[in-house]
């Protein structure tokens, strides 16, 4: 569900939920998109931003035989008709809004219920999404339509000129996938842009329900992190070639998608001690337990594959381009010290230039 592209909102329902201002204001039926392009490209711009959010997390609804999950059921059914859909935003927004009653620290604001289209690495799906919006400048919402024999909804007026780069207004939001087979749990992603320090399904286990889980992006940046921190641990005690050897078979793994065997990776290595790779099957069984395998997804980890970094002493930093790596370093060796000597590592480098940046 990460990365959707090619987003097409269908129907949206905005809910006003202002707590200081004692104002909420549920609306009745979607707000019309046919003719209002800048609405659904705004919505659009911000379902594709969120998906793209780092701190995104998968979750799954708690489903328990004995124990029915209200809001899994209001949420699958929304994938139906329109006056399903508006009935279950109806009772979504009501309950958000009894939520930021018992917790002062959501601010207002206005609350999207869409249905959209978009393409994900699983190929173009139905999805509902769920975003709390603070009001900054972009829009303002405008009820219309009271008193009509279709109902009342809420309006945003956007400004054309803002909201392209006003991309900051989301607190919290949700995307549930329509499940391809009926008796499927849909995938969800959740994101809480209020305190990313603590834990997301926090808000989210009340309000829906939910679970936190790994799913494939999550899966390989933790193998990422667990295998760089387990070398790390490992490099003082590493020969220069064979620092310089597995750090390259590090990387070498993220070239790659589908299915990849962790242990059997290790066994693979060409070099290195039984010591050495004693200590990396340890660190994988400490993140992934039983687990044997698991599928690469490259889109949360790509960020930190083009740039190799290394921090020293003193805040010092090196840092270059993966590709130049092996043309750059040329050895890093640890020197346990002398007597009137601490420890310390000797990097050595092969630069054509040595220029003093200036800031």
């Amino acid at each position: 569900m990460r990365s959707m592209r090619n987003v097409k909102v269908e129907d949206a329902i905005v809910h006003i939920l202002e707590i200081k201002e004692g104002r909420k204001v549920i609306s009745e039926r979607p707000v019309p998109l046919l003719n209002n392009p800048n609405l659904s490209g705004y919505f659009e711009d911000l379902i594709v931003k969120a998906s793209e959010d780092k701190s995104a997390r998968a979750a799954v609804f708690s489903i328990s035989e004995s124990i029915p999950n209200e809001p899994f059921e209001i949420c699958a059914g929304m994938f139906g008709s329109t006056a399903v859909f508006a009935r279950g935003s109806q009772a979504l927004g009501e309950t958000f809004y009894t939520m930021m009653k018992n917790d002062g620290r959501i601010g207002d604001g206005d609350l999207v219920v869409c249905r959209f289209t978009a393409e994900t690495d699983s190929g173009r799906g139905k999805f509902l999404g769920i975003m709390k919006l603070n009001p900054i400048g972009a829009f303002r919402n405008v009820e219309r339509g009271r008193g009509d024999a279709g109902g009342m909804y809420v309006d945003l007026e956007i400004d054309p000129f803002v909201f392209p780069k006003d991309m900051d207004v989301l607190q919290k939001v949700a995307f549930i996938s329509q499940p391809s087979v009926e008796d499927a749990a849909p995938d969800i992603l959740i994101l809480d842009t209020q305190d990313p320090n603590k834990e997301v399904a926090q808000f989210f286990q009340e309000y829906l329900d939910v679970v936190l889980v790994r799913d494939t992006a999550e899966k390989t940046l933790i193998l990422y992190r667990c295998l760089i921190q387990s070398l790390n641990d490992q490099r003082k005690a590493l020969s220069p070639a064979l620092d310089k050897y597995l750090g390259n078979e590090i990387y070498n793994i993220f070239t790659r998608k589908g299915s990849f065997n962790m242990f059997q990776w290790v066994d693979d290595l060409k070099k290195g001690s039984q010591k050495v790779k004693d200590a990396f099957k340890q660190a994988l069984k400490n993140e992934f337990g039983q687990e044997k395998k698991i599928m690469l997804d490259l889109t949360l980890v790509e960020r930190h594959l083009n740039r190799r970094t290394f921090k020293g002493q003193l805040a010092s930093r090196f840092s270059m381009e993966t590709a130049i790596y092996d043309d750059i370093v040329q050895s890093v060796q640890f020197v346990k010290g002398k007597p009137n000597e601490p420890e310390h590592f000797i990097v050595t480098i092969n630069t054509s230039t040595w220029r003093e940046e200036i800031k």
